[in-house]
């Protein structure tokens, strides 16, 4: 059988084009997407939300825990669990470097090199406030550190791999270290 394409039109504010990002479908009736790449540079991970009943765009508001800047990860792996929660696993994520002479940070985005295992974050869409409506903004949803909640050793960081769930586990297969050996 062949593919037939078709250019499909949409409403509102459409994304940034991206690519390394991630994407989950929400009962079937929403497409999200976060995080990525832009012409080289990581993207924050504030959700970008299709409806695929109208085909309109809408974003919503986040954070980190804790209320930080959002961090910006690209080429890592997202699942939905069936809490309706959406996971981020691992990827490659800007932090600021710290020159071990002298204490200063130069600000430069690089990988972080302290981390032992993969990340894990979190965004509960049960607490989705649906996009801003006029001058009122939405209360945004935060971004948990989900990796302190795992139990055991995890899979060091990691980015370009995938994650699937399968019953109430995740597999994670396959990418490139981000850390130890010049990895991502």
């Amino acid at each position: 059988a062949l593919t037939t394409w078709t250019s499909a039109e949409v409403t509102g504010t459409k994304p940034a084009p991206r690519y390394q990002h991630c994407a989950w479908v929400v009962d079937g009736r929403e497409m999200w997407i976060s995080h990525g790449s832009l012409n080289g540079r990581r993207l924050q991970g504030t959700p970008r939300v299709l409806d695929l009943r109208t085909l309109s765009w809408s974003s919503r508001e986040a954070r980190e825990e804790g209320g930080g800047t959002l961090a910006a990860v690209s080429v890592a792996a997202a699942v939905v669990a069936p809490n309706q929660a959406a996971y981020v696993f691992g990827g490659a994520e800007r932090t600021s470097v710290v020159d071990v002479c002298d204490g200063s940070s130069t600000g430069a985005p690089e990988l972080d090199p302290t981390r032992a295992v993969m990340r894990a974050r979190c965004l509960d869409l049960t607490e989705d406030p649906g996009p801003s409506q006029g001058n009122a903004v939405a209360e945004p949803m935060d971004w948990i550190d989900a990796t302190a909640e795992s139990s055991g050793p995890g899979p060091c960081p990691r980015a370009h791999h995938t994650a699937t769930l399968v019953g109430g586990d995740v597999y994670v297969f396959g990418g490139i270290r981000t850390h130890g050996d010049g990895g991502a």
